[in-house]
């Protein structure tokens, strides 16, 4: 091996010592002739669109005049609050989905239409809850108990 400046070479390899703050203390240079990867394109995730309010999109606003709203509601039972919270949490850490999300607020909101129909603003399109499947499924339920 025999050195040449900064760089050190054996035969068909050199390393060169780079002196920069930070990076890496050597880069591999090779003399073989490197094939090119393909070239793929990423193709865009569909992300669920958030529904607007009044035509406008959802702020962050929005969101936390909800929440406001849920904590205000069970305010004596706070718990109820709580469990919203975790809902929310699992489904931003995607431990959930949109599906389990929806069946979950639908269980814990169960009687609260108007909650329900708040929840609806921030669902994505085709995921609405319509409070005649929540009557549906509630009647259904009963029923299976009696």
């Amino acid at each position: 091996m025999k050195r040449k400046g900064d760089e050190l070479s054996n035969g068909d390899n050199a390393v060169k010592r780079s002196s920069g703050v930070g990076g890496p203390s050597a880069q591999r240079y090779s003399t073989f002739p490197q094939q090119s990867a393909p070239v793929v394109q990423a193709q865009p995730v569909a992300q669920p669109q958030a529904s607007l309010v009044g035509g406008q999109p959802l702020t962050t606003t929005d969101a936390l005049s909800y929440l406001r709203e849920v904590k205000d509601h069970f305010k004596t039972n706070k718990a109820v609050y709580d469990v919203f919270l975790d809902i929310m949490k699992e489904f931003k850490a995607r431990r959930i989905d949109t599906a389990d999300v929806i069946r979950r607020v639908k269980e814990l909101f169960k009687g609260h239409d108007n909650l329900i129909l708040g929840f609806n603003t921030f669902v994505p399109k085709g995921y609405e809850i319509k409070l005649e499947d929540v009557r549906a499924e509630a009647a259904a339920a009963a029923k299976a108990e009696a």
